[in-house]
């Protein structure tokens, strides 16, 4: 092939790998609007609401950070390619060595440090639960780790005897029409009838309440989630790691490739362009 042609080819590969930047960046500031605008849908993000309205906030913020910079990879990517304009290229190629240099050392400190995170969670979530499930400023936090409860089928942190030490009385008797009836776990530590529909745990339906409510080990066992959530989201931890380790680790050669591309097309370019017959005027 010539020159021209090749590079016709190198620009059509960038192209179609700058798409996925494109969708990529997109996809993420979605993620990070409607995260901001709805907070508990989905376990992942009940789990981050959790620990704090804080974190999640910046959790959103980073989410749309990084969809910004893989939108503008994508952006400056495309028009370097359509345009033949090296300072794009450049540009485009800069921004990803960059991302791909933070990625790399998220990693290292994430994988140094897991034990830590995991166990400072463990005790921030428990702290709260004591001191700020039911109170009405903390209606977000209750409404996190209802979710939670929820949607992991647990209750608690460790065990359900994690509620027996907070004493806050409004969650315990408001959800009840009986004034003289005091709940010792919250209803999404129940069994539920209405499990599995739309937003259920904001109007649980407990299959039998006073069983699930029961001091009697024999009946409660029936009818409540026994085993703390903090066991159940290290498990399904454990099971989907691989697989994100696996994802994350093909969006990193795909980044070294785009890398490899946009070198090549710029050195195509440089190539082209000496080989261009001087004018002397």
């Amino acid at each position: 092939m010539s020159g021209s042609e090749t590079i016709i080819v190198w620009k059509m590969i960038i192209l179609s790998l700058q798409l996925i930047y494109w969708t990529t960046g997109l996809f993420m500031l979605s993620i990070s609007i409607w995260s901001t605008l709805e907070p508990y849908r989905g376990a992942v993000l009940a789990l981050i609401s959790t620990a704090g309205e804080d974190l999640l906030q910046v959790l959103c913020f980073l989410c749309g950070l990084f969809g910004s910079w893989m939108f503008s990879i994508g952006l400056f990517g495309t028009l370097g390619a359509v345009q033949e304009r090296r300072r794009l290229l450049l540009l485009s190629g800069g921004l990803l060595l960059f991302l791909l240099f933070v990625e790399v050392l998220f990693f290292i400190l994430m994988a140094g440090n897991l034990n830590t995170v995991k166990i400072s969670f463990r005790d921030v979530l428990k702290l709260r639960l004591i001191e700020e499930y039911g109170k009405e400023e903390f209606y977000s936090f209750k409404q996190a780790v209802d979710v939670t409860q929820y949607q992991f089928r647990c209750c608690g942190v460790d065990s359900w005897k994690d509620f027996t030490n907070n004493n806050i009385d409004g969650w315990r008797r408001s959800e009840h029409s009986y004034s003289t009836f005091s709940l010792t776990v919250p209803r999404t530590c129940c069994k539920l009838l209405n499990y599995g529909t739309y937003r259920a745990w904001e109007k649980p339906q407990p299959e039998n309440l006073s069983g699930c409510q029961s001091n009697v080990t024999q009946i409660n066992d029936i009818y409540r989630w026994k085993k703390g959530c903090y066991g159940k989201i290290d498990t399904w931890l454990g099971t989907h790691h691989k697989s994100g380790i696996f994802l994350l680790i093909l969006f990193n050669l795909f980044q070294i490739l785009t890398l490899y591309t946009t070198a090549k097309l710029l050195k195509k370019l440089d190539l082209d362009e000496s080989r261009k017959p001087i004018v002397y005027l």
